[in-house]
């Protein structure tokens, strides 16, 4: 291939590919790893506050360990309110909870999804517009993933959202298995901005599927262990000038039955070995 991909990417451990897990057990593990960067969501958050963690705490332990947060995960009540959502997709930390970690932990941005009625693109705009004024004043992009099974479901869906709020703290997080697990379209990725993108996680999966996708999506393989082809999403990336933080999210028991750092060591690696072989196809055999 001729376009560099994602070349020399910001690497993040996601929070999700390691719970159960400790904030100061998920620092330590990333930063004894070679990760650059963390993402944090309401699992390992609400762990914090188990451990007697204030948020003061959470920053002192990145700041000690110079890592930093690329994104708080899972704010979700933005568009409808908590009892439209399934309950296996119900949000146990408020939205304002998370803002507030997120500007605490000095993050880049907040990723966003619901889980609910759908409702058009012109309809979830405004309420979507006003979640970025309002983390515009603390610093913090809006990135909006699109969830396979979810409200805002392909790319089309929150590419259509994000335009519409015409926000330009306002963009999307690309998660690779939601993306060819459900509409891929690689013709409008190319359309989008580069910097409109401001994140991308990388899980790979089994063809063909053995179920529906809130079961497969627990199935999620390693990059380039499963053939959903995310070198070509890659690629795709690299040739509009994406130059994102690239994260990891797998879950996967038999992983985390290694610990903390095997487990994260694995992840790296994974990560690594992949983007190596799309930088050169040779890499991977």
């Amino acid at each position: 291939m001729t376009a560099p991909l994602l070349a020399n990417p910001e690497l993040v451990l996601c929070g999700l590919s390691m719970v159960p897990i400790s904030f100061s057990d998920l620092v330590a593990a990333a930063s004894g790893s070679g990760f650059d960067a963390i993402s944090v969501g309401p699992a390992v958050y609400r762990q914090a506050v188990r451990d007697g963690l204030s948020m003061h705490d959470m920053r002192r332990v990145l700041d000690d360990s110079g890592m930093w947060v690329s994104e708080v995960e899972g704010v979700g009540n933005w568009l409808t309110p908590p009892e439209d959502k399934p309950q296996r997709w119900a949000q146990r930390v408020s939205d304002d909870e998370l803002l507030d970690l997120a500007e605490a932990l000095g993050a880049r941005s907040v990723l966003v999804t619901h889980f609910g009625t759908p409702v058009p693109a012109e309809e979830a705009a405004g309420p979507f517009a006003a979640l970025c004024d309002r983390a515009a004043g603390a610093g913090l992009a809006i990135a909006l993933e699109f969830v396979a099974f979810a409200t805002i479901m392909d790319l089309r869906g929150a590419w259509d959202v994000v335009e519409e709020a015409g926000r330009p703290n306002g963009g999307i997080m690309l998660d690779t298995w939601h993306y060819l697990r459900g509409r891929p379209d690689d013709e409008l990725l190319r359309s989008i901005p580069a910097d409109r993108i401001f994140g991308v996680q990388l899980a790979d999966a089994e063809q063909p599927f053995t179920g529906p996708l809130e079961d497969d999506i627990l199935r999620r393989r390693l990059p380039g262990a499963g053939h959903l082809g995310l070198a070509s999403v890659v690629s795709e990336l690299a040739v509009i000038g994406v130059r994102a933080p690239i994260g990891i999210e797998v879950w996967d028991k038999d992983l985390l039955a290694q610990g903390p750092q095997g487990t994260a060591q694995q992840l790296h690696r994974a990560m690594i070995t992949f983007l190596g072989a799309c930088y050169d196809p040779s890499a991977g055999s």
